[in-house]
């Protein structure tokens, strides 16, 4: 679990967000680093947050589903398919550098992988 925590705090500190954390597709969370509020909440709904825009890439016929990139008033929300089992969530606020966060998760995405194994 260290290598875990340790992966997702270089990938949090290089993407400058505020928190990033590991949960299954049940919504459970696995490991958290960073600010990221009621943990719990947020990875379930961030599970669950996958199921509409992966329907849609199926109906569009356009394969699995990648990334989904959540841009609010006050933040950015990132949620990205790791395995079959996990998923990975970055939160950062609403001065976020997406495009950092992309390249940080696409750099750093095989370390979470292997941490996970």
């Amino acid at each position: 679990m260290e290598a875990l925590e340790k992966a997702l705090d270089i990938l949090r500190n290089e993407a400058e967000a505020e928190g990033s954390m590991i949960v299954g597709r049940d919504g459970l969370t696995l490991s958290q680093v960073g600010a990221i509020g009621d943990v719990e909440s947020i990875g379930a709904l961030a599970s669950n947050s996958l199921r509409s825009p992966q329907s849609l890439g199926e109906q569009l016929g356009n394969g699995g589903l990648v990334q989904v990139l959540m841009q609010f008033e006050r933040g950015v929300v990132v949620v990205e398919p790791l395995t079959e089992d996990y998923v990975l969530v970055m939160v950062a606020g609403e001065d976020a550098n997406i495009g950092m966060m992309r390249y940080a998760l696409r750099k750093h995405k095989v370390d979470l992988i292997e941490a996970l194994t």
